[in-house]
């Protein structure tokens, strides 16, 4: 039993799936576009924790004062949650 559906030519058959087809496309539309959305914001979102940790370092080492230090700091830790956030909505 290989799992594969049988195919009948002109039967029923071929009309359920045509109509199932149509049903998931009908109802998954609106998640698989959700879905995709949110893989998007994770591949954009993706870059901005290493050039949120270049600046940290940078100011670090160049003795910046501590509320840009601070700044960049929580907007990293920030970005992080947001991150999380994303993949953990996109995982539910």
């Amino acid at each position: 039993m290989s799992g594969r559906v049988p195919q009948k030519t002109g039967g029923a058959t071929d009309s359920m799936l045509s109509e199932l087809f149509g049903f998931i496309w009908l109802m998954g539309r609106r998640h698989q576009a959700l879905v995709a959305g949110l893989s998007l914001a994770l591949f954009v979102i993706g870059a901005a924790p290493l050039e949120l940790q270049r600046r940290i370092v940078n100011e670090a080492t160049e003795q910046a004062s501590y509320r840009s230090l601070l700044f960049l700091v929580s907007l990293y830790l920030a970005v992080a949650v947001l991150k999380g956030a994303i993949k953990f909505t996109s995982n539910l």
